[in-house]
This record gives C-alpha cells, sequence and structure tokens, in this order.
C-alpha cells in the first residue's frame, strides 16, 4: 500500500485518511504519552526533556469533519497501513526525489556531518531503515556512558587443568581415546557476549553502507577497544 503523506500542523478533511483507518484509529486523539506507553518509538524520547515534545502532545487529533495534525513529524504503519508526517516546510526536489529539508534536520538533531546520499523518499521501508542506522550511534554513544556491558557466559574447554563444570557428553565425544584432556565448561563474567557481538556487527554492517563510514567516524575511535574485545 502506497503510504500518506501529510504535514505537521495541517488540517486535512477526514477523507484524506480514509485508505488508512485502522492506522488512523490507533493514534487519533491519543497523547505522546499514551502511545509510548502502547510501544511506539518516538525520538527524542519524552522523557529527555525535549523542548519540542511534550508528554500531552497529540500526533492527530480530530474536530468537526477535520483531522489537525501537530509539530509531530516521522514514520507511522500499523500492518500495511502508513503515513509519513512530514515538515510543513519540506519541499520535494523533482529532479533527485530528495527532501532536502527532512535531511537537514536529521543533520542537525543527530549532530552529523552532510549527508550526500541519503534517499528519503527512496520507498517507506528504506526510509524506516535508514533513519534506525542514522539513531543507532546516537543511542549507542549514550549506552556506552555508562561503560561497555560485561555479563556471565557459559565457555567450553577442553584441557587438562579441569576449572569447572566436567561436561560429561563432550569429554567423550573429544576425549576417546583418553589422551590427558577433560572437557569441561566454565561461567565467566565476559565483554564478550551476545549483546556486544550483536552490537560489533551492526556497527560493521552500518560503515558497509554507502553513507555508513561517515556515521561510525564520529564515535569509532572511542570504541576502538570495545571491537576488539568482542572478536
Amino acid at each position: 500500500m502506497k503510504p500518506i503523506l501529510i504535514k505537521d500542523n495541517k488540517s486535512y478533511d477526514k477523507s484524506k485518511l480514509d485508505a488508512i483507518p485502522s492506522l488512523t484509529n490507533q493514534v487519533l486523539d491519543k497523547t505522546l504519552n499514551q502511545l509510548e506507553q502502547e510501544g511506539l518509538f518516538i525520538f527524542p524520547n519524552i522523557k529527555d526533556n525535549s523542548d519540542d515534545l511534550c508528554g500531552e502532545q497529540m500526533i492527530l487529533q480530530s474536530f468537526n469533519n477535520n483531522y489537525y495534525s501537530s509539530n509531530v513529524m516521522g514514520f507511522l504503519g500499523f500492518g500495511e497501513e502508513q503515513l509519513f508526517i512530514q515538515s510543513r516546510f519540506s519541499v520535494v526536489d523533482e529532479e533527485t526525489n530528495r527532501d532536502y529539508f527532512f535531511q537537514y534536520l536529521l543533520e542537525k538533531v543527530l549532530e552529523l556531518p552532510n549527508i550526500t546520499n541519503f534517499d528519503t523518499f527512496s520507498s517507506q521501508s528504506e526510509q524506516i531503515f535508514n533513519l534506525y542506522m542514522f539513531l543507532f550511534p546516537l543511542y549507542l554513544k549514550k549506552a556506552m556512558r555508562k561503560g561497555f556491558f560485561k555479563t556471565y557466559v557459559w565457555r567450553k574447554y577442553n584441557k587438562s587443568n579441569v576449572q569447572g563444570i566436567v561436561d560429561v557428553k563432550a569429554h567423550i565425544q573429544v576425549n576417546t581415546p583418553f589422551v590427558g584432556n577433560v572437557a569441561f565448561k566454565q561461567r565467566e563474567f565476559s565483554f564478550d557476549n551476545d549483546m556486544n557481538q550483536l552490537i560489533r556487527h551492526t556497527i560493521e554492517y552500518v560503515k558497509n553502507q554507502s553513507f555508513g563510514s561517515v556515521i561510525v567516524a564520529l564515535i569509532l575511535k572511542k570504541w576502538t577497544t570495545f571491537i576488539q574485545s568482542v572478536k
């Protein structure tokens, strides 16, 4: 289904959104606080005391036969129905099919350098996916303020110096006939865990995108130790 495009701080006849009734019912006359509790991703987070967002704002309000948008922009989806709320100042370049004002907002809000090839109107799914990649370094940087994530993991060993729980099944499989080693597993507190591996591979994926090296370069220098520790 082709996404419905509207702009912020505008009024529209209700027929404008007839093609997305389920999505409209999900957000209509609900505050951002309510929608956040229902699982809507809001950036910047309302709890961060944003100057532009407050919990009592609504994405869509109904009055008589009109819907009114607020100063909230973004992508909304419910099932196959999609709504893109664009800035009222945006003008799409007909030759490149790009919204340069929206791109400018991303650069300023996320404190990114100029992005030369972010196609904001390539497709609905690509728009959202690209936006996630822009947000990833920002949220990772906030998370890293608390330090590297470390948790307990199970490690398997096969050597003569037993330091954990003997793994009988593995021992029979790898040490028959017996040559002096014992298969065992040990619980260790480590940086090399599933969460950090996921972060590492995400960084590598973003780096390989056409604009990814620019994004990751802003923060990668601080994480060299982190990447090496989970390889």
